[in-house]
């Protein structure tokens, strides 16, 4: 019986089908659909402030006011009636969205140049073709900040001219507060001893806080116990808003050891000359690579110290003031175990949030800064290596060619003796050259980019931290609003949805700022050190020019 009153009712909307004037004929293009053939194709997709004949008609913004109202629907802009369209894929509103804002970021970049130029606003395009205004929010999406549209030259050239004060305006952040060398806490490592598998720092710490039991101090710590104070600030929940600095780097002197037990082995092989350079290379190796540890846990120290927070951790003043051991052991075969798998799961964790939709699109973008930063900067770092590495292996060939030139003028006894030894001292001039610049490029280009590749990381894992919170936040929602329909624990359920947003809108606060601080101590450190290496290069190619010109007027001389 309903089928029979379904066919009934289909046959008397035929006759609304016939004739051109009709309502139910739905304009596509070049041709005409019915309702029900409409209706059948599953792939239309309307076009808005299209005419009769199917063609675009109106501005792009105006089609983009209309492209998602309720249920897919639409209203036709100049005839002004209900469509109904089939509900369009998350993934079309998605990119419609970014359309929109990008289409309103446009505006804004208007605006700015109009006011920044002119001080006055002038609208280069009619403002009833805007979308929506970008001092509003409309369908949620988030107020694009005054500062993004600011040009990068801008931004560089205040980083270069006014390092103290990078952000533009009067907002000041707190980097432009913080003073690195603050001399209310002074710290550094006066002394390290090396015995055998073990390096003990002595840490010296100059103070006026009133926190501290003495204005001046020396303790004698471990590396041991610089990673024990870096897990301590990693595992405690209210630094989860800040970059924690990188723990430095584990001491690594075998290869120097075994480079020089290599040596001693092979010493009754080599000439007496070839054997002395050599060690007295291993040795310098070994100093440079000594200092550079020392320096990686001084830096760790001076940012802890630096900064406003971290430096009133109850666990960094025993650290620095605690005279005897803190007793603290390595890791056992379990914890290992257990820390492997604690990073294959955060490894999967941050694949499954790779997805998640960000809230704020400040983040968003500084998220995929870092990810494509971290990437770039650690290829940066092995081409800086093999470079490094390039210059020691020049260095090592002029050993063997200045001895080679030294043995052949003491075996010939005619006037080309001079001349051999002239270019043998040649050689062991170069070699001293080569090994300077190769040590200048590793301390002034490598050790600052490999920093910069773990101090990257840590602001990676500042953002998990951030994700994490957030995806607990919509999963609180979620079970607040099963709470309240089953009627059950809805108290609880609020108290937990409440801290989990206090919480995630505290780590938000304190990221923006930890971020803006990142940017600002990376511009001053590469721009300090790209300075000095070039200096340093120029010198060094200047003395490389002398000393040809000194061969050259030699072998004149000679001659």
């Amino acid at each position: 019986m309903l089928e029979i009153r379904v066919n009934m009712m289909n046959r008397s909307l035929l006759s609304l089908t016939r004739g051109p004037s009709s309502l139910n004929l739905i304009p596509y293009r070049t041709r005409m659909y019915t309702w029900l053939q409409y209706k059948e194709h599953k792939n239309f997709v309307p076009q808005l402030n299209a005419n009769d004949i199917g063609e675009h008609q109106g501005s792009p913004h105006v089609q983009e006011r209309f492209f998602r109202l309720g249920w897919g629907g639409y209203i036709h802009p100049q005839k002004q009636r209900r469509l109904f369209t089939y509900k369009k894929p998350d993934e079309q509103n998605q990119r419609e969205d970014m359309h929109v804002m990008a289409a309103n970021r446009r505006c804004k970049i208007l605006e700015k140049m109009c006011d920044h130029k002119y001080n006055k606003r002038l609208y280069l395009v009619d403002p009833k073709y805007k979308i929506y205004d970008p001092y509003q929010r409309r369908w949620n999406m988030n107020h694009i900040p005054d500062e993004e549209h600011i040009s990068l030259f801008e931004k560089q050239t205040a980083m270069l001219n006014e390092s103290s004060n990078v952000e533009e305006g009067t907002t000041k952040h707190r980097a432009d507060t913080v003073d690195l060398n603050d001399n209310d806490l002074q710290i550094d490592i006066s002394d390290a001893l090396s015995e055998k598998d073990k390096v003990k720092f002595t840490v010296h710490t100059k103070t006026k806080l009133t926190t501290f039991q003495e204005s001046e101090f020396n303790v004698s710590r471990q590396h041991e116990e610089f990673i024990w104070l870096h897990d301590r600030y990693n595992e405690n929940e209210e630094y989860a808003g800040l970059i924690i600095p990188p723990a430095p780097p584990r001491p690594d002197f075998d290869s120097s050891r075994a480079k020089l037990q290599r040596l001693s082995d092979s010493e009754s092989t080599l000439t007496k000359e070839e054997y002395d350079k050599t060690k007295q290379e291993l040795e310098a190796e070994y100093l440079a690579m000594f200092k550079k540890t020392v320096s990686m846990h001084e830096v760790f120290l001076q940012r802890l110290a630096a900064h406003p927070v971290l430096r009133n951790d109850n666990n960094f003043r025993v650290f620095l003031e605690y005279k005897e051991e803190l007793s603290v052991r390595g890791k056992n075969a379990s914890e290992k175990i257990s820390g492997f798998f604690k990073t294959l799961t955060k490894t999967a964790d941050e694949v499954l949030l790779a997805n998640q939709k960000e809230s704020d699109e400040y983040f968003e973008r500084q998220k995929q800064f870092l990810l494509t930063y971290n990437a770039k900067i650690k290829d940066a770092t092995n081409a800086a290596d093999k470079s490094t590495r390039a210059h020691k292996t020049v260095a090592d060939t002029y050993i063997k060619i200045s001895s080679g030139f030294n043995a052949l003028s003491t075996t010939d006894k005619t006037d080309l003796a001079q001349y051999l030894l002239l270019l043998g001292d040649f050689f062991e001039k170069a070699r001293k050259l080569e090994s300077r610049v190769q040590s200048d490029m590793d301390l002034k280009l490598s050790d600052t980019l490999r920093y910069y590749m773990r101090d990257s990381k840590a602001a990676l894992d500042l953002m998990y931290r951030r994700s994490r919170c957030l995806a607990d936040f919509d999963t609180a929602n979620k079970n607040l609003d099963k709470a309240r329909l089953k009627n059950k624990e809805v108290q609880a359920a609020e108290t937990a949805q409440q801290n989990i947003k206090k919480k995630f809108e505290t780590i938000s606060e304190k990221a923006k700022d930890e971020l803006n601080d990142f940017k600002t101590r990376r511009v001053q450190m590469f721009r300090k050190n790209l300075i000095e290496l070039t200096e340093l290069q120029i010198k060094h190619s200047k003395a490389q020019i002398q000393m040809i010109k000194g061969v050259l007027q030699q072998s004149e001389t000679l001659s």
